[in-house]
């Protein structure tokens, strides 16, 4: 049973009844047991969509990180390039140099963080990818492709997928498929072997 997108209240409602007094209160242990049932299934579709959000946000790291290493790279080769036409007129003072050493400085140190960023999250994600369908992860890399761009800025066309929506149809497909392997085991019944009966004539 999907109950993601159901409200707690609303997963508790069908279990509980009005008293004489107008308290709610529960109606049975078996209903008890049923709200237990459900929580179990919440629970194990929060785990299921665990691995799910990690390997989304690895994918937004990642992504990010790589953006922020072209932009961090461009700098430094600019500020280089300014360097050496700079030293075509001459000597800058000595306050102008240090401090565009100490920006180029801070520049390399950015390049260094995210180039191991970098590394980081796609031996984290490489990890983290088997563990979930190798459709899934297509499908969760395109939508952090999609979410980065957005944060930089750019106009991408939404499509109304999000990573709970990716998460419920993957959970869905595993819900029907053990649904589908319970229905395909013998009946119980059919499965007991027949018991043969026979009568001796002890009349001869």
């Amino acid at each position: 049973m999907n109950i993601s997108k159901t409200s707690t209240a609303s997963v508790f409602q069908p279990y509980l009844q009005k008293s004489g007094t107008g308290q709610t209160q529960v109606a049975s242990e078996r209903d008890t047991a049923t709200i237990s049932a459900a929580a179990r299934d919440e629970d194990a579709y929060t785990k299921f969509g665990n691995s799910f959000k990690q390997v989304f946000g690895l994918n937004i790291k990642l992504k990010s990180s790589q953006r922020y290493l072209v932009s961090a790279k461009k700098d430094l080769e600019s500020m280089k390039k300014q360097d050496t036409e700079f030293a075509l007129y001459g000597p800058v003072s000595d306050e102008t140099q240090a401090l565009r050493d100490k920006k180029e400085d801070a520049l390399s140190k950015q390049v260094d963080t995210y180039t191991k960023d970098i590394k980081d999250s796609q031996d984290a994600l490489g990890e983290a990818a088997k563990t979930i369908n190798s459709s899934a992860v297509d499908e969760i890399e395109q939508l952090a492709d999609k979410t980065v761009a957005k944060m930089f800025g750019e106009k991408v066309k939404d499509d109304g997928t999000t990573i709970d929506s990716i998460i419920d149809k993957y959970y869905q497909q595993k819900q029907d498929s053990m649904a589908s392997m319970l229905n395909s085991l013998p009946d119980a019944k059919s499965s007991i072997i027949p018991t043969t009966t026979h009568t001796i004539d002890y009349s001869v």
